[in-house]
């Protein structure tokens, strides 16, 4: 059984059986796209996702739970 959630995510702990989900992004993505648009001051977290990741084939887990 899944827990509560992440701590300080606004859904945490919503409702006894809320099947919220989280989403993940890559640093090196935001990498990337800062440098095919030339922006230097963006960090990952301004495209709000809960896990920022570093060194990780997300593609590999499309579809899968973890």
């Amino acid at each position: 059984m899944a827990g509560p959630g992440i701590r300080v995510h606004r859904f945490f702990d919503y409702t006894e059986n809320y099947k919220g989900r989280i989403t993940c992004f890559a640093a090196e993505t935001n990498d990337a796209l800062c440098r095919e648009l030339a922006r230097r001051d963006k960090a990952p977290s301004v495209f709000r996702r809960n896990v920022i990741t570093g060194g990780v084939d997300l593609n590999v887990w499309i579809g899968s739970e973890f």
